[in-house]
């Protein structure tokens, strides 16, 4: 279980920067990732994003952008 642990954060939760994400946000992509990869994942998000009026580009790609476009919504609306 430790293992299984220690997998998922590093293939995962690490990935789509769990730990720099609201703890909704962060649950919400990193279950994503899990079922769809880390990178669809990404995409889920920048283009939720955009839907809420940030401007993101959609590169699948969890980077700084990304990570300050989350902070112009609100989480609720994301």
């Amino acid at each position: 279980l430790d293992e299984a642990r220690r997998i998922f954060k590093a293939r995962y939760y690490d990935v789509v920067r769990g730990d720099d994400l609201p703890l909704p946000v962060a649950a919400a992509v990193y279950n994503a990732a899990v079922l769809h990869g880390t990178g669809r994942s990404a995409e889920f998000l920048q283009n939720s994003l955009v839907n809420c009026g940030a401007q993101v580009d959609v590169d699948r790609i969890i980077g700084p952008d990304t990570l300050g476009a989350v902070g112009t919504v609100e989480v609720q609306q994301l």
